[in-house]
């Protein structure tokens, strides 16, 4: 095997390791435990929940196409919540190499977590407190 295919592969590698680890600090920042964000198809899920866009959603993004819309949402309501411009949302679709560290290792922060997100009755307390109003 040529030397230069060696050279690309281990190139690969070390790109999607440094992405892996931009993403993981976005996730930290939302309030988001970062391992959450190594794991196919919940990660997206979680930034749904993150940008609250409804779940049904998640359908659009294997329609060709169609699945910009939901990233656009979803990119540009994260990136409103680290305090840059709806841009960087567009741009994180296009170039998300640039973009994500850009994110990461900025100063912002996300203003309301995931975790208050999560604060909602769950199945068992509903029943010890009655029926939704």
């Amino acid at each position: 095997m040529p030397s230069y295919v060696i050279f690309i592969f281990l190139l690969m590698m070390i790109f999607m390791v440094f992405d892996i680890a931009c993403v993981w600090i976005i996730y930290q920042k939302a309030g988001v435990p970062g391992w959450k964000s190594i794991i196919p198809i919940y990660n997206i899920l979680v930034l749904f929940k993150l940008a609250n866009i409804p779940m049904w959603m998640f359908l659009l993004l294997f329609i060709p196409l169609v699945n910009l819309y939901p990233l656009y949402l979803i990119y540009t309501s994260l990136v409103e919540r680290l305090g840059k411009k709806k841009i960087y949302g567009i741009l994180l679709i296009i170039f998300p190499v640039i973009i994500y560290p850009i994110l990461a290792f900025s100063k912002s922060h996300v203003e309301s977590t995931y975790m208050n997100l999560e604060e909602e009755k769950s199945p068992s307390s509903v029943l010890m407190d009655g029926p939704i109003e």
